[in-house]
Formats: structure tokens, C-alpha cells, sequence
């Protein structure tokens, strides 16, 4: 495999850069964490398309993967890092407006970097709220059956584009290795694409919900006090 091909797309490029910065820091000791997390994560999302030429917006509902890389946590300020990898896609078959038809696919892959607080309440239930932001890369396929039943595939449109994102994560200690949680997402993003015959196309991208399976690299159990011993001001004269 050569380099040339790991670097031909943005989306790459950035993942690269961010691992060669993480292991730079950590090789410096800059970061100072109680612990090191990583999840995976399934669930719904949802948004809304539109076709502004021919008075159509629909609702839609898809699925999102999340792989989360790390996460890690300050000990003294509880202010929390991580990079995670969302995989969305959505499709539609048969939606209806003025007696015409539309069949619609899209998938998205992006990369983002977060930044939030971690709340930690009785030793095991952590309350996160974060913001995110990144780069994403969408793929779309679009079908239109006129009235007269005229049926036209549109091409491919496939693009990269910022994505933002904001929301809270709940993560519930189950042991020192294993945790589950659930976040609540919300996205900052639309993407058009224009097509000849047709006009522009909008898709929005608007939340998702998710279960969290996490594992702890670095298990620190809040609970440990550590042991503090007291010398007695006789023992020192003695």
C-alpha cells in the first residue's frame, strides 16, 4: 500500500494529522488524564430533505454508527477531549409531491473533534456536555419518476463539507472496565447539491440518539481514597 494513497482524500489527510498530533502530545506528557475511554455506537438519526423547484420537504429517519477513539479526561479540571468517527445514511423510496415521485439515498462518513465537561455524580453516573466539530464526507443518489411517468437517475453527487455538532452524553459505570451510556446529538450542518432539470436539493442534518458501549483503558475507580499517614509531632522529637 503506498502513501500516496492513504493521502488522497481530505478526510483521510485529517485523521492522519490528528493521530500524529495525539501521539506527539502524549509522547510530551502534555496531557494528564484520569481516564482513557473508547466506545462504539448505534443508533437513530434524523433529517429533513427538500427540493425548492418542485415544493417538496420530507422528514427522514436513518441509522448512525459511531466508533469513538479515545476520550480523555483531565484529572484536576474535569474538561474532556475525544475523536470520533459517524457513519449516517438515510434513504427514501416513493416519496410523493404533486403527483410525482422521488427515491433518494444518502451516506455520510465524518470525522470530529470534541470538547466538553465531565459530571461526575455518586462515583458512577457521568454527565457530559460537549460540542464537536469536523470534516465529513456525503455521498447522494437521487431518482425522479415525473407525472407522465418519465423516469430519470440522477448522477452521483459526492462532496466534502465542516460539520458541526453539540449535545450530552450519560455514561453509567458498570465495572472498572466496561461502561454503557446514551447520547443525545445535535447537528449544525446542511448540504445542497443542484442538478440539471431538477434545482437545488437540500438535505439537513438534525439529531440522533445512541447507545454507547465503552470500554476503559485506564480504569481510576472515583471511590479510592488514597491512604494519607500522620506523623506525630512526638515522633519526630523522639
Amino acid at each position: 500500500m503506498h502513501l500516496v494513497w492513504l493521502f488522497r482524500t481530505p478526510l483521510t489527510f485529517f485523521v492522519a494529522v490528528i493521530f500524529l498530533l495525539s501521539a506527539q502530545r502524549e509522547a510530551q506528557g502534555i496531557i494528564s488524564n484520569e481516564r482513557e475511554l473508547s466506545w462504539l455506537g448505534f443508533g437513530e438519526t434524523q433529517a429533513s430533505f427538500s427540493i425548492q423547484d418542485h415544493d417538496l420537504a420530507v422528514g427522514l429517519d436513518g441509522s448512525q454508527q459511531e466508533l469513538t477513539f479515545w476520550q480523555e479526561r483531565n484529572a484536576k479540571t474535569n474538561l474532556f477531549s475525544g475523536l470520533h468517527l459517524i457513519n449516517q445514511e438515510f434513504s427514501i423510496m416513493g416519496g410523493q409531491s404533486n403527483s410525482q415521485t422521488y427515491d433518494l439515498e444518502y451516506r455520510s462518513l465524518s470525522l470530529l473533534y470534541s470538547f466538553g465537561y465531565d459530571w461526575l455524580i455518586g462515583d458512577f453516573l457521568h454527565i457530559q456536555p460537549y460540542a464537536a466539530y469536523g470534516l465529513g464526507q456525503g455521498s447522494f443518489r437521487l431518482a425522479h419518476t415525473a407525472k407522465d411517468g418519465t423516469q430519470r437517475a440522477f448522477p452521483k453527487k459526492t462532496g466534502f463539507t465542516d460539520i458541526g455538532a453539540y449535545g450530552a452524553n450519560i455514561l453509567l459505570e458498570i465495572s472498572k472496565r466496561f461502561w454503557i451510556g446514551f447520547s443525545q446529538n445535535y447537528f449544525l450542518e446542511t448540504r445542497s447539491f443542484a442538478y440539471d432539470g431538477l434545482g437545488k436539493t437540500e438535505l439537513q442534518l438534525e439529531q440522533s440518539n445512541m447507545l454507547l458501549l465503552i470500554w476503559n483503558w485506564n480504569p481510576v475507580s472515583s471511590s479510592i481514597k488514597l491512604p494519607v499517614e500522620f506523623i506525630r509531632l512526638e515522633d519526630l522529637e523522639g
